[in-house]
């Protein structure tokens, strides 16, 4: 198998921004029937593909991170953390505003009360969109944003590499012949429901996520449960990152598909149990890659 120092992976997908504002709730507002959060900690993380490349960048192997931002400070702060990350950074300028969801928590129990998201969802001009060779395996990372379109998928597939895709039900037809898709029950049910099911348009592996129920492994000769260890869920968010990154990284490096379902199965159980969205430390994924 390759080391992952020699692994190199194309992120492409809508990238975000995630801010938390943390802080105290001690009344109620006289305006409104609602808390009032005195903001003590804030902080910003990078979402949507961006979770992606944090991961795999975390386990040591090279990312290029295709993805489109707006013109604001919120595109700034992405671009500062790809650079902190030493990601080949290829941003598209394609509207006013950048994905941005806004988590207000409070401290003490970390409930989170309220989200706010900054979007605009125009579609890229895919001839922007310059794919080069080398990449071992290419990540989708789709939110339904606009970053995948017919057009990026079509130069994607001519690189000739494994895609894993991490789909929007509604973009099904987008993903016809790829390696893998990675959608969670939710998802998958509607992909079964509104679109002609998967195997029928050449996905080679379909990876369920079921939360504390594991995940199944499909092709088209078998279905492979992968069972979990139920824990207590602090928060999901960045969960679905995890387990395309994983499998991205263990694909890429010769791993066989089922052993990096396991291993991806046991990082996600970890992310799960974490307060905001979150990496597996390279330590852990090293250790239950010895396990598996």
């Amino acid at each position: 198998m390759k080391n992952l120092e020699n692994v190199h992976i194309l992120v492409v997908g809508d990238i975000m921004l995630d801010h938390y504002m943390c802080g105290e709730v001690e009344r109620i507002s006289p305006e409104a029937p609602v808390p009032i959060v005195r903001v003590t900690e804030e902080h910003y993380v990078l979402g949507g593909c961006g979770n992606v490349v944090r991961n795999i960048r975390e386990l040591g192997a090279e990312v290029t991170c295709i993805a489109s931002v707006g013109y604001d400070k919120a595109a700034s702060f992405i671009y500062r953390d790809l650079l902190n990350l030493g990601v080949d950074t290829r941003l598209i300028e394609k509207s006013d505003v950048t994905t941005q969801k806004i988590r207000v928590l409070a401290n003490s129990s970390g409930t989170q009360l309220l989200r706010v998201d900054k979007e605009e969802t125009n579609y890229i001009n895919s001839d922007e969109v310059e794919i080069k060779n080398g990449y071992d395996v290419i990540v989708v990372s789709d939110y339904a944003k606009g970053m995948i379109t017919a057009g990026l998928m079509s130069k994607l597939k001519g690189a000739g590499v494994p895609i894993i895709a991490d789909p929007k039900p509604k973009n099904m037809y987008l993903y016809n012949d790829v390696f893998m898709i990675t959608p969670n029950k939710k998802e998958y049910d509607e992909i079964c429901m509104s679109a002609e099911h998967p195997f029928a348009a050449g996905v080679r592996y379909i990876l369920r996520t079921l939360g504390r129920d594991g995940m199944k492994l499909m092709d088209t000769d078998q279905t492979i449960s992968i069972p979990t260890i139920p824990v207590d869920v602090y928060n999901v968010s960045g969960a679905g990152d995890t387990v395309v990154s994983i499998m991205a990284t263990c694909v890429a490096v010769g791993m066989d598909v089922e052993r990096a379902a396991n291993i991806a199965n046991e990082c996600a159980r970890y992310v799960v149990t974490q307060p905001s969205t979150s990496v597996v430390p390279r330590e852990l994924f090293f250790k239950i890659v010895g396990e598996n």
